[in-house]
């Protein structure tokens, strides 16, 4: 699993129309691996969960594809055990 901290940048045209901003927060509040964070000057804190680093890529270039995101700052990301692994190596 992939744990990553971000921040998503909104294009000033959303950040200024409140129906905007709802619709793409909406959006990306669907994505099972996000969870969304208060909007703060444009600025919205990101925590996603993925399995791996072809899946965390997948996430991140839908995140940025979707209209009215500007560009996002990857502020953390850790690889977190595989706790299959673990159980198995324990044995």
């Amino acid at each position: 699993m992939l744990a990553v901290g971000a921040v998503l940048h909104l294009e000033p045209s959303v950040q200024h129309d409140p129906t905007r901003q709802v619709g793409v927060l909406r959006e990306l509040s669907r994505h099972p691996a996000i969870e969304l964070g208060a909007v703060q000057a444009g600025r919205v804190p990101v925590a996603a969960l993925t399995e791996d680093r072809r899946s965390d890529r997948e996430l991140w270039d839908w995140v940025l594809a979707r209209p009215g995101i500007s560009h996002i700052d990857i502020v953390f990301a850790a690889e977190e055990p595989d706790a299959k692994k673990e159980a198995t190596d324990e044995c």
